[in-house]
């Protein structure tokens, strides 16, 4: 059988499996499995010559699948695309077979059919040896994950599963879906758990205290210092940072799936993380329906650097992503990065939704080569991008590199809107 035939029905099945509930590792690799394949598709039907459109469609899916600038939905919304990736690459494998009948041992085709046969056969050697081993590879992964019980999937369709499985120390312990065919691993893990439990509770006093979790100090730019603390007064329907497990599961139910190595709670995709404590730290809202809430203390117009978190807040309301390993917040795909003191130090707005301002001092024409960062601003106003580490300043796509002074020393106008001279 042809390779090109194996690689669409193997897409075609690897997505129709994501359509049922699997376990998450499972998307995270066969995303790029996906991807991968459909690249060389579209790669070879470009260099065939046959302007059919299905080059642009396998670019299309390729992607909508990458796992470098992953694409976001709910789970509806993947079923739709996994159907119409399912529905494009069968068309694709229908067409070839109907080519494939029209041409059958007419002499007149020979010498063509062996010039598309060499085109055909681009990267099928090589390149698919390759494809082969990452599918291997990925298989491999999943089976050890499975095996290891780094993934549990619950039960969709039982809503009794984690009945009264919560603690006094509001600890979840993973009930079994069917306690007449519990498994021996998935014993294991619930004796695992009960052991970290124990482990937890009788080294408290060695436990730093966590009650200051949320305290952010607030040293501000004219050096008024202050000790600012994010408002985290509970609402109604909503959990926020330092709810405790038995909080969130009252609010959003029963998790999609319960991660007991990274202690984390999916709902969808989007995940929700805990402490050594059992309480909130970070989530990331991807599917867009986690109830979480941080409360303004005022209403602002704007955040800039040296804003604090509370600050952000009243600016920007409650944000999408809270990493608390990386201190950073995400609005939509763009981001806002504090350093140990809980102020701001740089942004990504790649989605141009954040409320960031910098003071013009002046109206300006041009900045140029020795240029203060403030006379950047004069010119071009603030940035769509502050990146602290590499010193940089970009406008859209176009880079702005500051000295340790803080003076211009290059740029890159790719966007062409830089007004240098």
């Amino acid at each position: 059988m042809n390779i090109n035939i194996v690689a669409r029905i193997l897409i075609i099945a690897v997505v129709y499996l994501g359509i049922l509930n699997q376990p998450y590792i499972y998307y995270e690799l066969s995303r790029p499995f996906v991807s991968v394949v459909s690249i060389i598709l579209a790669i070879q039907v470009f260099k065939n010559g046959n302007k059919t459109g299905f080059e642009y469609l396998y670019g299309a899916i390729a992607f909508i699948y990458n796992p470098i600038l992953p694409f976001y939905a709910s789970k509806e919304t993947w079923v739709i695309l996994n159907l119409l990736t399912i529905i494009i690459v069968g068309i694709s494998l229908a067409l070839d077979k109907g080519v494939s009948k029209e041409k059958l041992n007419p002499t007149t085709y020979q010498n063509e059919d062996k010039d598309m046969s060499r085109q055909k056969n681009y990267l099928s050697g090589r390149g698919w040896v390759y494809v082969g081993i990452i599918a291997l590879l990925i298989l491999f992964i999943y089976y050890e994950a499975i095996q290891s019980d780094e993934v549990y999937q619950p039960d969709y369709y039982d809503e009794n599963l984690y009945e009264d499985a919560t603690d006094a120390n509001d600890n979840v312990i993973v009930h079994p879906r069917n306690s007449a065919i519990m498994s021996e691993q998935e014993a294991k893990q619930t004796e695992a758990i009960n052991s970290i439990i124990n482990e937890i509770e009788e080294s408290t006093d060695k436990i730093d205290d966590y009650s200051d979790i949320n305290k952010i100090e607030d040293n501000s730019i004219t050096s008024n210092a202050n000790e600012i603390n994010i408002e985290t007064t509970k609402v109604d329907g909503y959990f926020t940072v330092g709810s405790t497990k038995s909080e969130v599961k009252e609010i959003m139910g029963t998790p999609t799936t319960i991660n007991d190595t990274l202690n984390q709670w999916r709902y969808e995709y989007s995940s929700v993380d805990f402490d050594s404590e059992g309480k909130v730290v970070e989530w990331d809202d991807i599917s867009n329906v986690l109830k979480v809430n941080f409360n303004k203390t005022t209403e602002s117009n704007s955040f800039t650097l040296g804003s604090t978190k509370q600050e952000v807040i009243n600016a920007m309301g409650t944000p999408t992503t809270v990493n608390d390993i990386l201190n950073q917040w995400r609005y939509e795909y763009s981001s806002v990065d504090f350093d140990s003191e809980g102020k701001v130090v740089e942004w990504d707005d790649i989605s141009n939704v954040l409320k960031v301002n910098f003071n013009k001092t002046t109206e300006s024409n041009s900045f140029t080569l020795g240029s203060t960062k403030q006379e950047v601003i004069n010119a071009m106003g603030t940035p769509t991008t502050v990146n602290d580490i590499l010193n940089q300043w970009r406008y859209e796509y176009s880079s702005v590199d500051f000295d340790s002074e803080g003076k211009v020393v290059g740029w890159n106008d790719i966007s062409k809107i830089l007004l240098v001279e």
